[in-house]
């Protein structure tokens, strides 16, 4: 059982060329989505070219987590980013097609 001080959300940036890559492993939910929009906001500033999210390492997400993605991409959109994810995990994955298709446009 985790304990507070195990992070459930690893979050890394990393950037190379025009490309900036924010890599997210472990749980997506309420609290973790914070964490992602606040690197989404750091990152926002910064105003990089290009922003690829890696999902791959994503072992839990629920509907809040998602909601907290979509957000974190449209703040990059409308800093002048061009946003989108690469790689999805298994759970990313069951998420996305137990949701109507109008919620999936994250991807």
């Amino acid at each position: 059982m985790p304990t507070s001080t195990t992070p459930l959300v690893h979050i890394a940036v990393a950037t190379s060329g025009t490309t900036s890559e924010v890599v997210v492993g472990g749980e997506l939910d309420l609290w973790s989505g914070r964490e992602l929009r606040d690197v989404a906001a750091a990152l926002a500033s910064c105003r990089p070219p290009i922003v690829e999210v890696d999902l791959a390492g994503v072992s839990f997400v629920d509907t809040a987590g998602w909601r907290a993605l979509g957000s974190s991409l449209d703040l990059l959109v409308e800093s002048g980013s061009v946003a989108a994810v690469v790689r999805r995990s298994p759970a990313v994955d069951r998420l996305v097609d137990a949701l109507p298709c109008g919620y999936r446009s994250v991807t």
